[in-house]
């Protein structure tokens, strides 16, 4: 799939000597049964026998909470698991400032489960001159609940079908760039706390005038993912 791809494929992945597992928890039409996702998460955790070396890749969610998501990503992250989870793609602008909606689930839990971060999209714009830059879609997680505010990243989330458009766009696609870059820092930094892991790549995230909506940064990969505290 993109997502794999993205996050661990041989050739462009972000953490291209990662093992991906597979699990299908959502139908053709893209619905995800909340019984499917809890035992989706349920089969990872059991085909893994070392959990410190577990990142979820969540791609999906909504707006009513799982209580046993919720319990099931604690236990994980407490055993040393990492967790990327989708924040998105529903909320809007108002005079160029974004507003919350609902909370969005399994993203919300990042304010709470400190091994996990939400990721929000951004996509690339042209301009009539030809100049291009990041601008805000519309997935920024200010559904997130109190608390949540240095818990989320922003990263591309556009695929292209050709050099001069766009095939798919979301967070869907911006969140295994995020778990590629965690599961690429874990495979350095086997001791480290998932909490640590989280917060090295959170501090990492750059910030300018082109991100001007996202007040924790652009996922930035570099040599400081090498670095272990």
């Amino acid at each position: 799939s993109e997502v794999a791809t993205i996050a661990a494929s041989s050739d462009f992945g972000v953490s291209h000597k990662s093992k991906v597992l597979p699990i299908k928890v959502c139908d053709d039409r893209g619905d995800c049964l909340a019984s499917r996702v809890v035992q989706g998460l349920c089969y990872a955790l059991g085909q893994t026998k070392d959990l410190n070396t577990l990142v979820f890749n969540l791609s999906f969610g909504g707006f009513d909470p799982i209580l046993p998501v919720e319990e099931i990503l604690s236990e994980a992250i407490e055993k040393g698991s990492l967790v990327a989870v989708a924040a998105g793609n529903k909320s809007q602008l108002i005079e160029d400032k974004p507003i919350s909606g609902d909370q969005y689930y399994p993203a919300a839990y990042s304010a709470t489960l400190k091994g996990m971060i939400a990721v929000t999209a951004a996509e690339y714009q042209k301009s009539s001159s030809g100049d291009g830059r990041w601008e805000y879609s519309d997935n920024i997680n200010l559904r997130l609940p109190n608390g949540s505010d240095k818990s989320y990243i922003t990263a591309p989330g556009q695929i292209y079908e050709d050099l001069n458009s766009y095939d798919k766009i979301g967070t869907s696609l911006a969140t295994p760039l995020v778990s590629g870059a965690l599961a690429l820092k874990r495979s350095y930094c086997k001791e480290s706390k998932p909490e640590t892991i989280r917060d090295e790549i959170l501090k990492a995230a750059r910030y300018n005038r082109n991100y001007r909506y996202y007040d924790n940064g652009m996922l930035l990969i570099s040599n400081k993912i090498f670095f272990c505290h």
